[in-house]
């Protein structure tokens, strides 16, 4: 089974974001992404998917396909807000993911711009904190 996943945006771009917009999808190089709150260990700003360090290792334990993982530069606004994160505490450490899988054949892939993910990815998802993640089953 497999899912298109809806993660929530949490933020925008930074002003450190190297991309050329000129490309269909824009492509990047870089990416600074500078968090209005944070709820959720899974994040986008189409068409680019942040996670929490720590889900992309259990990614990578369980051996999950189609996705690598490059450093990016997170941080938050001056408007950043969270009723569970002290203002005074750092971000965790976020990577951007990189996806390249073929949709519904490797555990992530991308379609029409969206997340496609395995139940197997989906259930690695759910044991995070991602309370805001939208899943819909796809049919085969």
């Amino acid at each position: 089974m497999f899912y298109l996943v809806k993660p929530p945006t949490c933020g925008e771009f930074g002003p450190q974001t190297a991309w050329d917009p000129n490309t269909i999808p824009p492509t990047f190089k870089f990416v600074h992404y500078v968090f209005d709150g944070w709820p959720n260990d899974l994040t986008t700003s189409t068409p680019v998917f942040i996670a929490n360090s720590k889900l992309v290792k259990a990614l990578l334990a369980h051996n999950c396909s189609g996705f690598s993982a490059e450093k990016c530069l997170v941080e938050k606004s001056e408007y950043f807000y969270s009723a569970e994160f002290p203002e005074d505490q750092e971000l965790p450490k976020f990577v951007r993911l990189i996806i390249h899988g073929d949709p519904r054949k490797n555990d992530l892939g991308i379609e029409n711009f969206e997340l496609i993910v395995s139940e197997k990815v989906k259930r690695i998802i759910e044991s995070f904190r991602c309370p805001s993640v939208v899943y819909e089953p796809l049919n085969e």
